[in-house]
């Protein structure tokens, strides 16, 4: 969890707990000072994990697209949208069940951390380089993409729509991912 995930309260930090599906509601926790390292500490482990795994995977996506002939960037991003998709869900569970045993034992409370709360902290805590380079990386990412999914849907949508898909999904999140870096940059800046 990054500086946006702890809201200074009196009485220690409210957080929110992780959720096992995207689109449910977070319980919030009171978590007293003493306890707030323990939980960052646990679920910094969790993301540093599934980050290395993420790497591997995009290693495996491209020797087992060579293996089956789908080298083509489309048969790869099919693939490799199948395996995110698979490590996102387990990563929820893995940090769910990191934390779990110490919340059950912390008082739930009404107080929310809001978009804005949550992005304000975020973008103090994230060095600006960091947030310069995200921005450069996923705004190239997304154009590198885009021209993908507009060509698979002039020639191979018939065919290929997975692959088709999973190239917009790609550039969808791409873009979405760097205006939310591009807002906490200027957040940052200003």
């Amino acid at each position: 969890m990054g500086g946006g995930s702890f809201k200074p309260v009196p009485g220690g930090f409210v957080v929110a707990a992780p959720r096992l599906w995207p689109f449910a509601s977070a319980q919030h926790y009171v978590v007293p000072e003493a306890r707030q390292a323990e939980i960052e500490a646990r679920l910094t482990n969790v993301d540093r994990a599934y980050g290395s795994i993420a790497f591997v995977l995009v290693a495996i996506a491209f020797i087992v697209a060579d293996e089956i002939g789908v080298t083509k960037t489309s048969g790869f991003l099919g693939l490799y949208t199948l395996a995110i998709a698979v490590l996102g869900a387990s990563s929820r569970l893995a940090a769910w069940l990191a934390v779990r045993p110490i919340l059950t034992a912390l008082p739930l409370t009404s107080e929310r951390i809001t978009f804005a709360e949550r992005a304000r902290m975020t973008a103090a805590s994230t060095p600006l380089w960091r947030l310069l380079a995200s921005d450069v990386f996923l705004v190239s990412l997304g154009l590198w993409m885009a021209p993908i999914g507009f060509n698979g849907l002039t020639h191979h949508f018939a065919t290929h729509w997975t692959a088709v898909a999973s190239a917009w999904l790609w550039t969808v999140a791409a873009v979405g991912v760097a205006g939310y870096h591009i807002y906490l940059t200027v957040l940052k800046l200003t």
